[in-house]
């Protein structure tokens, strides 16, 4: 376990300095990372900040680590139990099949019934309660994007019955 944490440690580090490399200091390209008074943010001022955060983020993982392997050296640990695996191919395959089934079923009810198998089979909730929450999310999804942002997700088989709403 060490190891792979480690290794991830390090992997996004590496990352987040070559991207603040990119963004600010190789020629090509090479973005103002300030802020304009009156217009916000400059193209890469996201870019930098975010990888400033995720480079001091990995070092407070990867400093410990080190110094833990250090100590007690690199272990041959697994990576995770049978249980562990379990349990995120419990969460992993049904979001496989929605996103596979996404054209067909659309967003608004692959995402409701997504979110009933979840909090019923994973997270062992009531039905009433995964009912109510699909329910409640894809209907809140819906009068946001569709309503109020004039968006459009895809709706799949049910856009004759929700073109009816709009």
């Amino acid at each position: 376990m060490k190891k792979t944490e480690i290794f991830m440690a390090s992997f996004w580090a590496a990352l987040s300095v070559a991207i603040i490399l990119e963004v600010h200091f190789i020629p090509y390209t090479k973005q103002p990372i300030g802020w304009e008074k009156g217009l916000g943010p400059q193209a890469g001022w996201f870019p930098f900040w975010l990888a400033v955060i995720m480079l001091i983020c990995s070092l407070i993982v990867l400093i410990p680590k080190l110094i833990n392997a250090a100590r007690e050296g690199l272990k041959d640990e697994p990576l995770m139990s049978v249980e562990g695996f379990m349990a995120i191919m419990r969460a992993l395959i049904p979001m496989v099949i929605y996103v596979v089934t996404l054209p067909w079923l659309g967003f608004y009810l692959g995402s409701m019934l997504y979110l009933i198998y979840y909090i019923r089979a994973v997270g062992k909730h009531s039905w009433t309660l995964s009912l109510l929450t699909g329910t409640i999310f894809s209907v809140s999804v819906f009068l946001i994007f569709e309503k109020a942002l004039k968006l459009t997700l895809a709706k799949g088989f049910i856009e004759p019955i929700l073109n009816q709403f709009l």
